[in-house]
């Protein structure tokens, strides 16, 4: 159920009371999506109504995206995760695109991390595809080797319109260290291949926000240097060879990742890589 009350007014801004604009809208859950389908102009308009940021974002990139976006209620996002794309494929080809947000309307504070999840979206139509799951249950190792090469990018991206990445950056960060308190460190080689690509990915986006916003202090890789210094090392490695490589063009992407599948998943049984 979303955080308003019925009789309020209508976070699209139309003018409504909720109950009578874009609660008639919502779409119940189906065995296709099963989760509550929210109007767009429904999540967005808090947003939009008090970040000049993001609605300079949204009015400028939103219509890059071509495919159909649903924008859904999970109330069972993990600890520490607010939203989540989820994409389904169909024959091969993808078959739609589901936001899902821990609450909806979505609330001023989420204003960077929408517009972070939109342009995830933005960077598939512009060639950057990543990767998917052999099967369903190894998404997040898919969408953490994705997000390792993409967020980097996205970050850089979205400081250009005011978003607030460094503090989002940091409330990150804070939040994996609550998360990662008392865990040992993996024995089986998927875990450590997802821990290894969180690694490295919060390294990378630590240099943009250093880059744009001047030096931050990085306690999530001092804590695993610490904690978890096989782990550590591992990346390490990973990231210098991603230096080397480069990664901004979706060409760089493409041969970087068939190379990290080669070496953390020679058999193919966990990430399908598109070559």
């Amino acid at each position: 159920m979303p955080w308003i009350d019925a009789y309020e007014q209508c976070p699209c801004n139309s003018g409504q009371k909720y109950k009578f604009c874009c609660e008639k809208l919502v779409q119940k859950p189906t065995k296709k999506v099963p989760y509550t389908i929210y109007p767009e102009r429904f999540v967005v308009g808090i947003i939009c109504r008090c970040s000049d940021g993001f609605k300079k974002y949204y009015d400028e990139q939103r219509h890059h995206i071509r495919e159909n976006v649903l924008w859904a209620e999970d109330k069972g996002l993990a600890f520490g995760i607010d939203q989540r794309v989820t994409k389904t494929y169909k024959f091969g080809k993808l078959d739609s695109i589901v936001i899902r947000l821990r609450n909806v309307p979505a609330k001023v504070e989420s204003a960077t991390f929408i517009a972070h999840e939109l342009h995830h979206l933005i960077l598939d139509q512009r060639g950057f595809i990543g990767v998917a799951p052999v099967r369903i249950e190894f998404d997040y190792i898919a969408s953490s080797l994705s997000s390792m090469l993409t967020d980097p990018i996205i970050q850089s991206e979205l400081s250009t319109y005011g978003l607030d990445i460094k503090n989002d950056f940091i409330a990150e960060c804070e939040t994996s260290l609550r998360a990662l308190s008392g865990l040992n460190e993996p024995s089986d080689q998927i875990n450590r291949m997802h821990w290894v690509f969180n690694y490295v990915s919060n390294i990378l986006e630590w240099e943009v926000v250093c880059e744009k916003h001047g030096y931050v202090e990085n306690e999530l890789v001092k804590y695993f240097d610490s904690m978890f210094p096989v782990i550590a090392e591992e990346g390490k490695q990973l990231y210098e060879q991603i230096k080397t490589y480069g990664f901004e063009t979706p060409q760089k992407q493409k041969a970087l990742i068939k190379d990290i599948v080669g070496r953390y998943d020679p058999k193919g049984k966990v990430i399908k890589a598109p070559f």
